[in-house]
């Protein structure tokens, strides 16, 4: 997603992609906070936004994870003195710090999130009903590492050519 971005010119799209990432991790911070509390009492009032955070983990699980991992270390990368997606930023000065500063806590959550999902949705009975469960633990968080492997590879090692 990120190469496409880069290839478009501008970074308008980087931080739509940049800022949902955000806003989709706080709002399941925000689910999860709910149900802890509605655990802590013993009462749901509400029990959409217990199914909501299991369909949000699922959809940042499987197609979110590389997106948003792409857009927080993109951040990181820097040409010639300036960010090199959004040009006009100049690195390691004011504003760069402040969102490589907020790309380290979010990128933390994120990792956290998907390792707490890897770890935690497999299924314990022998014969499986949910086609996203899985009955190994351990290998989906090594494909989980492996997923990080390749977006920090994709960011940091692999260069975009521009068709002309």
């Amino acid at each position: 997603m990120i190469p496409a971005i880069e290839s478009n010119g501008s970074s308008s799209f980087f931080w739509i992609l940049y800022f949902f990432g955000i806003a989709v991790i706080t709002v399941i911070l925000g689910l999860f906070a709910y149900t802890v509390y509605s655990l802590s009492i013993k009462k749901f009032y509400f029990l959409w936004p217990v199914n909501l955070l299991k369909e949000a983990l699922t959809l940042l699980y499987w197609i979110l994870f590389l997106p948003f991992t792409e857009a927080f270390l993109e951040i990181f990368k820097c040409e010639n003195g300036y960010n090199k997606i959004d040009t006009s930023m100049e690195c390691l000065n004011g504003i760069h710090i402040f969102f490589v500063v907020l790309s380290i806590v979010f990128l933390i959550l994120l990792v956290s999130i998907t390792v707490l999902v890897a770890l935690f949705y497999n299924e314990t009975q022998p014969v499986q009903e949910d086609a996203f469960s899985r009955v190994e633990d351990s290998t989906e968080l090594l494909m989980l590492l492996y997923r990080l492997g390749i977006a920090i590879y994709s960011t940091f090692v692999t260069s975009v050519r521009k068709i002309e």
